[in-house]
């Protein structure tokens, strides 16, 4: 019998988890993810790899003054203790959506990992969406447009992807940006003169969903 094929997702946390074990886990994703992930690009509102380490290093100067079991240490600690995790499912959501779901880099990013059928995944990925690029304008400065792209239940960001070249060529397609929300989204750093092709899809709980239409623009 041919077993079917498997989707790995990242595991964010378990609330359960000993502060030791949270120190542990948050240390192996400060190393982890600066070898998958590009940690000088603009992340957006994702807290940066520097900022979870500064957390990292606040929380354990906490559990350390905890010990003393005053009130406003211990509350203290718990608020750094959430933030931790709150922080560390940002940035596992965006590593994911980074690397594509892609499990060989994903083993590398010091967040363990979870398997699902890729039937269960693919009947679910059928109910999702494509969102649409309705137009595309140009920006204030040069090598600058501005997409509008509607928005689609469920969607947590919006991921473009840009050619140059052929747009029936899959290969030819490159990561440009993500964003976390629909409406006016701005490309910048483009080629002048240069004509493009554009798609978009919308990244879901379930996973990345259908690939808009291409939309071809020309860079003034």
């Amino acid at each position: 019998m041919i077993s079917e094929p498997i989707a790995v997702r990242i595991c964010f946390g378990d609330s359960k988890m000993s502060d030791a074990e949270l120190l542990a886990f948050t240390g192996r994703v400060v190393e982890g993810v600066p070898t998958i992930v590009d940690v000088d690009k603009d992340w957006g509102s994702t807290p940066t790899i520097a900022q979870l380490a500064e957390e990292k290093n606040r929380f354990q100067a906490a559990c350390y003054a905890a010990q003393s079991r005053d009130i406003f240490k211990t509350k203290e600690k718990k608020q750094i203790r959430t933030n931790l995790f709150r922080m560390l499912r940002k940035i596992g959501h965006f590593v994911e959506i980074e690397t594509d779901f892609n499990e060989d880099l994903l083993i590398k990013s010091g967040y363990p990992l979870r398997k699902k059928r890729a039937r269960t995944m693919a009947n679910a990925l059928a109910t999702l969406i494509a969102p649409i690029i309705q137009s595309i304008t140009h920006g204030d400065q040069p090598g600058t447009m501005v997409g509008y792209v509607n928005k689609v239940p469920d969607a947590r960001c919006y991921e473009i992807f840009i050619t140059d070249g052929d747009p029936l060529v899959e290969q030819n397609w490159k990561h440009f940006q993500t964003y976390l929300e629909a409406g006016f989204l701005v490309m910048s750093n483009l080629a002048s003169g240069q004509r493009y092709s554009a798609r978009v899809r919308g990244i879901f709980k379930k996973g990345p969903g259908p690939w808009s239409p291409s939309f071809g623009f020309q860079v003034p």
